[in-house]
């Protein structure tokens, strides 16, 4: 069976290496701001916590400019529907139940979830018509696990799911603060909605 090519490439050896000198030459810039006792604690004690909080920034500045984000996902598919909906956190609900007991829950327990942004409005019915395009297949037990492990994804990539033609999904952030619905609608979706899938 052939295997399906990635439908992004992931940042290159000398890419890394020219992030690397970029913070190397803030440091010694700001040698004298920067105590060696001090700096040598951090790196013992929050060495981890550290490169973490740096590769987040740094990745967050590549999605605002990114046409896909890819998310790695870990998701416990013994939870119940309402398990994973609790799990998001979110301060504003809509949630029609009967529409929640339909959501598919099938699909690996680990992976990595590629989102896309719609370019432009589109109608309930193309949404097949654009995953077949990306050559991906939704996950929405994964993508509601990438949105509960980073809540703040949303605020800069409002993102839904569809399964059939009216049951839908959907992630953001109003003045209200970060909310979710699961409700039935015929409508279609906004240009600039993100949506997510894994490789078929």
């Amino acid at each position: 069976m052939e295997k399906t090519t990635a439908p992004i490439e992931g940042i290159t050896a000398g890419q890394i290496g020219r992030a690397s000198d970029r913070f190397s030459e803030r440091c010694r810039v700001n040698a004298l701001s920067l105590p060696k006792d001090t700096v040598q604690v951090v790196l013992k004690d929050e060495g981890d916590a550290l490169a973490e909080e740096m590769f987040k920034v740094f990745r967050t500045r590549v999605e605002r400019r990114a046409k896909m984000v890819v998310r790695h996902f870990k998701v416990d598919r013994t939870k119940t529907r309402e398990q994973m909906l609790v799990a998001l956190d979110r301060k504003e609900w809509c949630v029609d139940r009967e529409v929640l007991a339909t959501m598919p829950t099938d699909g690996p327990e680990e992976g990595d979830l590629y989102f896309f942004p719609l370019e432009r409005d589109t109608p309930v019915g193309e949404i097949d018509r654009v995953f077949e395009s990306c050559i991906l297949v939704p996950d929405y037990y994964a993508q509601m696990q990438v949105n509960a492990d980073d809540p703040a994804f949303a605020d800069e990539h409002p993102n839904g799911m569809q399964w059939g033609r009216n049951n839908f999904a959907f992630f953001g952030r109003w003045s209200a603060g970060r909310l979710v619905y699961v409700i039935r609608s015929g409508l279609g979706w906004c240009g600039g909605c993100w949506f997510a899938g894994r490789l078929k």
